[in-house]
């Protein structure tokens, strides 16, 4: 299997981790990312770089699948606060 076509199987499979855990109700981006870290085997060591998530899976690997979910109209997002307060921004399904 060549390199392209690996990576575009790893954005089908985030896709289909995201949509599934979008019918449980709204999330959060990294709720999102580590579900598709679990569900991918990859590792869920802290990475040394700060604003990314996990050590295997990086940002962009994770958001090209998320933003072709919301460009495509299947997922809707929204700022709000978790419950400790922390501005974050939710995902949920958008409603057919």
């Amino acid at each position: 299997m060549s390199e392209r076509s690996r990576k575009q199987e790893d954005r089908e499979k985030i896709k289909q981790i995201i949509l599934s855990q979008l019918k449980s109700g709204r999330k959060y981006r990294k709720e999102l990312h580590l579900e598709c870290c679990c569900q991918l085997g990859k590792s869920l060591k802290p990475s040394s770089i700060p604003s990314r998530i996990c050590k295997d899976m990086t940002d962009y690997t994770f958001d090209t699948p998320l933003k072709e979910l919301y460009d495509g109209g299947k997922v809707i997002k929204y700022r709000g606060n978790r419950e400790d307060g922390k501005s974050v921004m939710f995902y949920e399904l958008r409603k057919a």
